[in-house]
């Protein structure tokens, strides 16, 4: 047995008095910050974002606050409430003790959460380092209760017990050295194994500290007096024990998270390590059962972008006249094949069905497929269209006969790219992997033979050092130029994109309308990227196909007459009506929204040109 005779102040200079706890706060994070910069440092190396070194010393600012503010409040409202509301402003006389380490925790991960977010990093990497830290402040300040003679065990008959004059003369538990072992060594040596281990993710650290923590503060809590203030809760349970329970189920919570998130990246690699950006990309947005356009409506208010003709209804009336006017121009045949490729909600169908019901002569030679690959959307569309005569296709081996346009509104930004990047005179071809964390990490090797000849073959890529290929969408428009060729016909695409070849990097991952990182919320965001023009003319010539020049979005429209179309349509309503109209033709139209950024390409076999909209 040990009679406790120790001073809670190491140094008293009369003016200044330093006590054991105050020290204890100092010196856990100064060696906190340290080691958590180099396990940061060590984790930069297998983690798919960047995050500036430098930086690390203002998150110990934003811990610090969130500590202070966090323990004070914690300890407020969870052990002397009734107190500190007759007497509020005794809360800020933080010098008089009274701290809380639950509180302190909410103040960590508010802090962190902030800091994070400022900084765009993932608010459970930083929670995971500083996880891996917070036991050398726990063991200190357990140290330092014990030296203060606070935070008594209950009474015991062990060997070890300890008498503590300043509360009474009973022997008793050495409760802080019992949560200084557990809380503080035990627990570092687990979270530090665990994130230096070569198979770290992002996230276990957080949720095995909420759970070892609250497991092992429960089991002291058994040997521990409760707070006097509080006594025990329901006559059994102090506070700690309540509150440490609290951990525990929220550490499960986050572990049964990141275990479905984890799951949700391994299923679209389908066994693979590696896969090539446009095989990876395949199948996150097109995988049958998680891809995104398998699982989810993308269109509207409520999805994550809005199409052109879900902006107005004029556009898919200009592509209706557009249509009647190019069967006139092949000679109005007894049957004409129109393909709309990747029909989204089946929005655009739906209105041109009522155009061409002006047109009963076309209308009734009209043959209308929709070339769509997602089940899922093949029902929405399905629920939205109700012409019996339409049929869904999945390729083009029954149009035999007679001309076919095929029509594409954001088909083609839709169709996974690759991605080639030079260094020292050579092409590498950008995959994806597993990281550590069971993170998507971008890798690059050194290209296929075959992928550097097709790439060779194109004059408009030469002299780039960055290259964009649609490997998988001029498969695509393979099939439907083989068809155009033999039966004449044309493909008519809009999209956006730029017209000149250049060294851009395009994709793009949006969702609920807002820019969304490109690896974040895999196959819940939808990602695409910009045509580029230039390289499909190129394909199209290739490929024996005439070639219109290539024009923008608002000049096809306008020539087409959809301002005087909007303008016979205001006449008849109300002036409420006539801004609606008139604000969503000029989304469709304005060069700095859609009208300079979307692009019209028309490719064609036929012995005329003179198709409306292209004069």
């Amino acid at each position: 047995m040990y009679t406790h005779n120790l001073d809670p102040v190491f140094l008293d200079f009369g003016f200044l008095v330093l006590r054991w706890y105050s020290l204890a706060y100092i010196v856990g994070i100064i060696l906190g910050w340290w080691l958590g910069k180099k396990i940061v440092e060590n984790l930069l190396n297998y983690v798919n974002f960047k995050f500036d070194l430098e930086k690390f010393d203002d998150l110990i600012t934003f811990l610090i606050v969130s500590i202070i503010v966090g323990g004070r409040l914690g300890y407020v409202l969870f052990y002397n409430f009734d107190y500190y509301i007759t007497n509020p402003i005794d809360v800020i006389k933080i010098w008089e003790g009274g701290m809380s380490f639950h509180g302190a925790l909410i103040g960590i991960v508010f802090g962190t959460y902030i800091f994070s977010t400022i900084n765009k990093i993932p608010t459970l990497f930083l929670l995971d380092v500083i996880a891996c830290v917070s036991p050398i402040g726990i063991f200190l300040g357990r140290i330092a209760n014990f030296i203060n003679g606070e935070l008594v065990g209950k009474a015991t008959t062990v060997p070890w017990g300890v008498v503590f004059p300043t509360v009474d003369m009973l022997s008793r538990h050495p409760s802080q050295i019992y949560e200084a072992l557990l809380e503080g060594v035990i627990l570092f040596i687990i979270l530090n194994t665990v994130i230096l281990k070569q198979k770290y993710k992002i996230g276990n650290c957080s949720f095995l500290f909420l759970i070892f923590y609250g497991i092992f503060r429960i089991f002291v809590e058994q040997f521990r007096e409760p707070d006097l203030q509080i006594g025990y809760v329901f006559d059994s349970f102090s506070m700690g024990s309540i509150l440490s329970g609290f951990m525990v189920i929220i550490g499960f919570i986050i572990f049964i998270i990141l275990k479905k998130k984890m799951n949700s990246n391994l299923k679209f690699f389908k066994r693979s390590k590696f896969l090539p950006l446009d095989n990876f990309f395949n199948n996150v947005l097109y995988d049958s059962k998680f891809g995104y356009y398998s699982s989810k409506q993308p269109f509207g208010k409520a999805g994550d972008f809005i199409t052109s003709p879900k902006i107005s209804k004029l556009f898919s009336e200009m592509i209706g006249i557009w249509l009647v006017a190019s069967w006139e121009l092949f000679g109005k045949p007894k049957q004409f094949h129109i393909v709309e490729l990747g029909p989204g909600d089946g929005s655009l169908i739906k209105e041109l069905l009522n155009t061409f019901k002006k047109f009963p002569e076309f209308n009734s030679a009209k043959k209308i497929y929709l070339y769509e690959k997602s089940n899922f959307l093949r029902k929405i569309q399905k629920n939205n269209i109700s012409d019996s005569s339409i049929k869904w296709i999945r390729n083009f081996k029954n149009i035999t006969k007679h001309p076919v346009v095929f029509f594409g509104n954001e088909f083609f930004d839709a169709i996974p790219i690759k991605q080639f990047k030079k260094n020292n005179g050579l092409f590498f071809e950008k995959n994806y992997e597993i990281g550590r964390s069971n993170q998507v990490k971008e890798v690059f090797k050194k290209i296929s033979i075959t992928n550097k000849k097709l790439i060779s073959s194109y004059k408009s890529l030469k002299n780039l050092n960055f290259i964009e290929f649609p490997k998988m969408g001029f498969q695509e428009l393979e099939k439907m130029t083989n068809k155009v060729s033999k039966l004449t016909g044309c493909i008519l695409l809009i999209d956006y994109g730029y017209l000149k070849s250049n060294n851009k990097n395009t994709l793009q991952s949006v969702l609920k309308h807002k820019k969304n990182k490109l690896l974040n919320n895999l196959g819940e965001a939808d990602i695409t990227s910009h045509v580029n023009f230039e390289l499909l003319r190129e394909f199209f010539s290739k490929n024996n196909l005439k070639i219109k020049n290539t024009i923008t979005q608002k000049k096809f429209l306008e020539t087409l007459g959809i301002i005087e179309r909007a303008e016979i349509l205001a006449k008849k309503m109300k002036f409420k009506e006539q801004s609606n109209l008139y604000l969503r033709l000029k989304r469709l139209l304005n060069p700095k929204l859609m009208g300079h950024l979307f692009k019209v390409i028309l490719a064609y076999n036929f012995n005329k040109d003179n198709f409306i909209g292209f004069e």
